[in-house]
């Protein structure tokens, strides 16, 4: 019954002989793994350690838990890809063990129910290993040759994602909301506050927006420390913090201050005094360099 495994691409050991009839049925789990040549997903196969044959993909299934044809969540377990090289396969990527159950222990109809990770072997990637101490954590890992995912539902009440590139415009996170008048809105609601920090390539903050219960704060770093920022004040008012001084003040209303300014150089320009000999003088000889002033007032509002 067992022979010689004779499949192009693949060079194993053994294989189960081809007449179905003198093949005894598996009404237990077994260990295997998918296996693939590098850039080549067509090849891929599904390999059985126990019996030590290969499974077509046409006829291997995976176990979804609550999921359908139209809804769920799914990710194919990594499969071990080789690289030929000559008459022999060379192992180039790590893939997963997978636990394979045979439905009515029928060989043709191998089933995959799942990853296996042995608790006696440490995962290489700390982030998914298992903490003894905390058994509520929920860690997700993706990585490919773009970027790294890993998102944490850390059991403390704390959602935590990291998204890192490896490839330049990869890695945003898009939002698109299509709806009507008032719909389609994103709202953000927090009964404390929010944080948003623009880091560089070493997590140094370079800039940074803070909203919490006492306003809102846009500020500008240069390294470890505040250069500059423009503070929203809850009870009222805006303060600017010069990068040139490092004084921190409070802002004026241009519209205001425009309109003070024109009046006082119309003020101006309508000076008169007292004379010696009686009467009052006329306006200062200058007024008109005054009136020009004013004329201009209105340029120190931004359009």
């Amino acid at each position: 019954m067992i022979g010689k495994i004779d499949i192009p691409g693949y060079y194993g050991q053994y294989a189960r002989e081809t007449d179905y009839g003198k093949f005894e049925r598996i009404h237990f789990p077994v260990t295997g793994h998918f296996v693939m040549l590098k850039d080549q997903p067509k090849t891929m196969k599904l390999y059985d350690d126990h019996v030590r044959a290969f499974h077509e993909m046409s006829r291997v299934s995976l176990l979804s838990s609550v999921n359908n044809p139209k809804e769920g969540r799914k990710k194919f377990p990594r499969p071990f890809i080789f690289e030929e090289s000559g008459t022999d396969l060379k192992l180039i990527s790590q893939g997963d063990k997978v636990l394979i159950t045979y439905v009515e222990g029928s060989w043709e109809k191998p089933l995959v129910t799942g990853s296996i990770e042995s608790m006696g072997v440490i995962n290489q990637k700390k982030f998914l290993r298992f903490d003894g101490t905390n058994l509520d954590r929920q860690p997700e890992r993706y990585e490919n040759d773009k970027y790294v995912y890993e998102y944490e539902n850390d059991g403390k009440g704390n959602i935590n994602l990291l998204i890192e590139t490896k490839d330049e415009g990869e890695g945003s996170i898009n939002i698109t909301l299509k709806g009507n008048d008032k719909f389609g809105m994103l709202n953000l609601y927090t009964n404390h506050g929010y944080t948003v920090n623009h880091i560089d390539d070493n997590d140094e903050v370079l800039q940074q927006i803070v909203m919490d219960k006492s306003g809102v704060i846009v500020s500008q770093n240069d390294g470890d420390e505040e250069a500059q920022h423009i503070n929203l004040i809850k009870d009222g008012g805006v303060k600017i913090k010069s990068k040139r001084t490092k004084n921190s003040e409070m802002m004026v209303y241009g519209n205001t201050l425009a309109d003070k300014l024109d009046e006082i150089l119309t003020a101006i320009t309508q000076i008169t005094v007292p004379i010696a000999v009686g009467g009052v003088s006329g306006p200062p000889n200058n007024s008109a360099v005054f009136q020009q002033i004013n004329s201009q007032i209105k340029e120190i509002l931004t359009d």
